[in-house]
């Protein structure tokens, strides 16, 4: 049986060679372009090196976040002992992307923060690691792309939303009840357009438990996916919907968040429901842009299976309003919103102004159940941005928020943000 199928594969690997002398036509080259001239070099948000084709393109960023944070805690409260006021750099990260062949797509992005190491999901501390490392291949099969790596998941508004050009300079305690401990996992996911770009949708797999190094060794997944479309209005005005849904494996489950804070205490904490072995998310969100003015809601909720704590579930919501002082409108594209661009740019007292933005935000976690009462968590916030240009931005954030249940914990947040993005 070896021989013949041996002779079979010679046979094969030699046909199209006894072709060609029978026809007297040498071997041609292959056709595939080779960039010759990167011959646009400019800056628009970040460097970016092209072909005239745009077949090939690389663009070179990242960006700096020094936050600063004092709260009125008194001692009182939360259910850790971290410190409440102090500097720290919230992100230091370097951004490489790009297209190969104008049909691949890539990006590897990296944290430069402190080397900590710490399990808690609701630990902001910056830890060295991917933070978005991917490819994708566009039309792989019919009109889908294919993307692999680590990178968010298909879950929700906020938590995808960059962070660069959030209102607020944290995601809302809400989002915790999303899959994935910082919204990324390493996995794969498909998705596309409809409705003349206005509708998008995206469905994919993930290691939940992959972490910052991208490694995906547990062997538990979870399916998550994201639809949206935006309702066209008048010029600078139109509505956005969308829904998400996500169900998996788990090992284990725990709820937490600051208020709105990177540092200080957890004010709500559903603790571990150790045999816990799945959970189901659901989420819904609207928002709407009117010329200068916007408002952002979400519902997220989190079905947890468990037998010691009776099949536990969790819930959690905000409602965001946004005004740009200075006229602009809050930029959106596929799904999502983009980086605010000032009309008139900061250049100097007297040169510009850039663009000013206030916000207020109410905001609602409830992670209750019948082992561990008293974990309702209520937030007001307001934040004044002040865009100097497209990449340079400075933010003061207040939140106020309580847990009255049990623990009988206010706390009052002050911060500001020096940033630059590029």
């Amino acid at each position: 049986m070896t021989r013949p199928i041996l002779t079979l594969g010679v046979a094969s690997a030699l046909l199209p060679t006894l072709a060609l002398a029978n026809t007297g036509n040498e071997p041609q080259p292959a056709t595939t372009p080779i960039p010759e001239d990167f011959s646009k070099v400019y800056w628009n948000g970040d460097l970016r090196f092209e072909t005239e084709d745009k077949q090939f393109v690389t663009r070179i960023g990242g960006r700096i976040q020094l936050d600063g944070w004092y709260t009125d805690d008194r001692g009182q409260g939360g259910t850790d002992g971290s410190d409440s006021d102090g500097w720290r750099f919230r992100r230091a990260r370097l951004d490489l992307r790009g297209t190969v062949y104008g049909n691949v797509h890539y990006r590897a992005q990296y944290e430069l923060g402190d080397a900590v190491d710490n399990a808690d999901p609701s630990n902001t501390t910056p830890k060295p690691g991917f933070r978005d490392v991917y490819l994708k291949i566009d039309e792989l099969v019919g009109p889908l792309y294919l993307q692999a790596g680590q990178f968010f998941f298909p879950f929700g508004l906020d938590t995808q939303q960059g962070a660069n050009h959030m209102s607020f300079m944290e995601r809302d305690p809400a989002t915790v009840l999303g899959p994935g401990a910082s919204g990324r996992s390493t996995g794969f996911a498909t998705g596309g357009s409809f409705g003349e770009r206005n509708g998008t949708w995206k469905t994919g797999i993930f290691d939940i438990a992959s972490g910052e190094d991208g490694d995906a060794i547990s062997g538990r997944y979870e399916g998550s996916g994201r639809v949206t479309y935006k309702f066209d209005l008048e010029e600078s005005s139109f509505v956005h919907v969308g829904g998400s849904a996500s169900a998996g494996s788990a090992e284990g489950v725990r709820f937490r968040s600051r208020p709105g804070t990177s540092l200080g205490n957890n004010l709500v904490d559903s603790t571990s429901i150790a045999d816990a072995d799945g959970v189901q998310r659901f989420g819904g969100e609207l928002a709407g842009v009117f010329g200068p003015f916007s408002a952002q809601a979400e519902y997220i909720t989190a079905d947890v299976d468990s037998v010691t704590a009776n099949d536990p579930s969790f819930s959690g919501y905000y409602l965001l309003f946004s005004y740009f002082l200075t006229g602009e409108s809050r930029n959106y594209a596929d799904g999502m919103f983009e980086a605010n661009k000032p009309t008139s740019p900061w250049m100097g007292w007297g040169e510009g102004t850039g663009a000013w933005e206030i916000a207020l935000k109410y905001s609602a976690l409830d992670v209750d159940d019948a082992t561990n009462d008293g974990q309702e968590l209520s937030m007001i916030s307001a934040a004044v941005n002040w865009n100097l240009n497209t990449n340079a931005r400075i933010s003061f954030n207040y939140t106020t928020a309580e847990n009255d249940e049990a623990a009988q914990v206010d706390q009052d947040s002050y911060g500001v943000r020096f940033q630059v993005s590029f």
